[in-house]
């Protein structure tokens, strides 16, 4: 039932952008200024409001949808996130076109087992989710992780044929999760990911001046 929710809410999303998850979204061409005083027009860039953050994507390469998530180590609390998916894919959404993991039966193509760049941001702040790891027996070691400044930690944990690198990263006293879902055929969609941790990056550099 939460992977049918799920389908409607991305396809939605897909559609309108973010409702009332706390995203928001809008778009525009950006212009820059050659040499010659001439104006040349980029790639469609969208921006998203997330809480205090906001980020960019390209909208010819990528397409957002909105998907619950459970939050590690536990697995037991669930949030909803924006998910970023490569354009092509978010296409197929509905349809039984995809296999994911080591499943090999077509099934119906899901915002959830898509590959992509996940981000919520979480309600409690980061010392919390640091010490719910070390609270498990049962969950990975983390890793020291840094965004431009910003603290945190990371882990990856291996399951199905696929992965997650999920990263928690402090912003104020609520937690930044970000995850990126990957597989072996989002090759092509791997740049416009990066440039949107960039963005982030560049959000959490201008909070720290």
């Amino acid at each position: 039932m939460v992977r049918t929710a799920c389908l409607c809410l991305g396809i939605s999303a897909l559609m309108l952008g973010c409702g009332d998850g706390g995203a928001g979204t809008g778009s525009g061409k950006q212009a820059a200024t050659l040499a010659n005083g001439e104006a040349a027009t980029r790639e469609p860039a969208t921006t998203v409001t997330l809480g205090p953050l906001r980020f960019e994507y390209d909208s010819t390469k990528l397409s957002l949808a909105e998907v619950p998530i459970e939050i590690p180590p536990g697995y037991d609390d669930e949030t909803w996130a924006v998910k970023l998916l490569p354009f092509a894919r978010a296409r197929m959404l509905g349809q039984e076109l995809c296999r994911y993991g080591e499943r090999r039966q077509l099934e119906t193509c899901n915002a959830i087992d898509e590959a992509g760049l996940i981000l919520a941001l979480l309600e409690r702040p980061l010392a919390d989710y640091r010490e719910a790891f070390q609270a498990n027996e049962l969950a990975p070691v983390p890793e020291p992780d840094r965004i431009e400044g910003a603290e945190g930690f990371s882990f990856t944990p291996k399951t199905g044929g696929s992965s997650i690198r999920y990263r928690f990263i402090a912003v104020d006293d609520r937690t930044l999760l970000i995850g990126h879902q990957f597989s072996g055929s989002d090759a092509k969609s791997s740049k416009a990911l990066r440039d949107v941790i960039a963005s982030v990056a560049r959000q959490l550099t201008a909070r720290a001046d």
